[in-house]
């Protein structure tokens, strides 16, 4: 995943964990920390340091930063613990963990209340450097980080664990709650918030007043919710859900039109994002099965302009190999099939990972991998041993996938190397194998006449006596 901007910076931690830092996210920390600086030092520093001298500035400037940052750690930890591969966001003064899969319920729950305790426990500690690192010279750089990170994740974490939406700790409880249970949960909040606005103004704090005033409206607003109107919602998006696996089907089917047509009417219909991403991944799909891949891109973009930068990993793999784009695509394949490991998206990664010669890594996928009984193992470790050049290893590991399998088309794959590797022979002896087996094995032999990987066998009597058709072949 890359960003447009050019001044965005990514950083990629490992394989579950990506950073992205917006530019007006750091000019806003500048801004918000150079307001914040003379709460950094007390009354009796002030007479000493200047809140505005250049190491309190950047002290208050880097404790800004590191109140959003240590709060998203806290949920993006927990996700990565669980198993989840996320992607931190840091944008203007917002901030956001998202996950490529939905987190189960009770994981959602928790990695939220796992932010603000993360800051309050960056906080603590803070607190504990300083004691630890005493006498600390007052008013220094190290005194003036300690205490204003201490001050102000302490702050953010405590209000981040006020159960009130939008805080984390309303949000979660959001979550547990059941649907029913809701409209308490905001009126809870317009309540607790209109208390703390006016304890916050009768103390003279007009912006944690008005700020928190804010909070109230919303929660008003929200309490004043049809529930009827979202769990409508909700069985509407389930229908909708519905129609989608029926596009799935028909173009399963080859039926593309008809899949076209149910993509196209659930996504001017969906209310919800997660449909309207469900119906983009179809319609892509649909791009794709009509070789129009730079269409089948601009779904993909679309979807991911919905889902804070995520896409399908498989649709993006196929769209990226369809465009000539392997390398990319090998990567977007290695991370789909850990999400959803099926039979499409490992022959498109051993496809892949075979065209980019990466062939140890092609063997362990096919080892590895639960194939459904068709796929017959030595038969795909034949092809890897063909893409390697290694004929003959191809050529036994097919006859043993024949042994195995008794699939005439393993035999024939198998006599072809042999043929053009000048084993006529050994060819020769497959053929009449599969010969013997009779049934749909006559018809795939009799058209082996023009294969141009027996030409050297072509005319010789054993091989014509394989491949004639007589009267008994025909009636068989």
């Amino acid at each position: 995943m890359t960003d447009k901007n050019p001044a965005t910076i990514v950083c990629r931690l490992g394989k579950s964990c990506e950073l992205v830092f917006h530019p007006i996210f750091l000019l806003a920390c500048l801004v918000l920390g150079t307001l914040l600086a003379p709460t950094a030092i007390d009354s009796e520093q002030a007479a000493q340091i200047s809140p505005f001298a250049p190491s309190v500035l950047a002290a208050s400037c880097l404790a800004v930063f590191g109140v959003f940052f240590f709060h998203e750690c806290g949920h993006a930890l927990f996700l990565i613990a669980r198993g989840h591969e996320v992607r931190v966001s840091f944008t203007g003064m917002l901030s956001a963990t998202a996950t490529r899969a939905r987190p189960s319920r009770e994981d959602e729950w928790r990695s939220l209340l796992a932010g603000p305790m993360a800051n309050v426990a960056v906080g603590i500690a803070c607190l504990g450097i300083r004691e630890a690192i005493a006498p600390m010279e007052s008013g220094g750089a190290l005194d003036v980080l300690t205490v204003q990170m201490a001050r102000l994740n302490l702050a953010f974490g405590i209000i981040g664990l006020v159960p009130v939406v939008p805080m984390d700790a309303g949000l979660a409880l959001l979550n547990l709650l059941p649907p029913q249970h809701h409209k308490k949960l905001f009126g809870f909040g317009f309540a607790l918030s209109c208390l703390g606005a006016l304890v916050l103004l009768v103390n003279g704090s007009l912006l944690g007043a008005l700020l928190l005033g804010l909070i109230a409206a919303r929660n008003h607003r929200l309490s004043q919710f049809n529930l009827k109107e979202v769990v409508d919602n909700l069985q509407a998006a389930k229908g909708q859900i519905e129609q989608l696996e029926e596009g799935w089907n028909a173009l399963r089917r080859g039926e593309v039109a008809e899949a076209e047509r149910l993509g196209t009417i659930t996504l001017k219909a969906a209310q919800r994002s997660e449909v309207a991403m469900r119906a983009l991944d179809l319609l892509a799909w649909v791009d794709l099965a009509r070789a129009d891949a730079p269409a089948a891109w601009k779904k993909i973009e679309q979807g991911r302009a919905m889902s804070r930068g995520y896409a399908r990993a498989l649709t993006e793999a196929l769209a990226l190999e369809a465009m000539k784009r392997p390398q990319e695509a090998l990567a977007k394949a290695r991370v789909a099939i850990e999400l959803e490991p099926s039979l499409t998206t490992a022959q498109l990664l051993l496809r892949l990972l075979l065209s980019q010669k990466a062939f140890d890594e092609a063997r362990r996928l096919v080892e590895s991998h639960p194939w459904p009984a068709r796929k017959n193992r030595q038969a795909l470790l034949a092809e890897v041993a063909m893409a390697e050049g290694l004929p003959e290893q191809a050529a036994a590991l097919w006859q043993k996938a024949f042994e195995e399998t008794r699939d005439c088309g393993q035999a024939l794959e198998a006599a072809r190397v042999l043929a053009r590797g000048g084993q006529s022979q050994g060819a020769l002896e497959l053929l009449e194998r599969v010969r013997e087996s009779g049934g749909e094995a006559l018809e795939q032999i009799a058209q082996l006449s023009g294969d141009e990987a027996f030409s050297a066998l072509r005319g010789t009597e054993r091989f014509e006596a394989v491949v004639r058709r007589d009267e008994r072949s025909e009636a068989s």
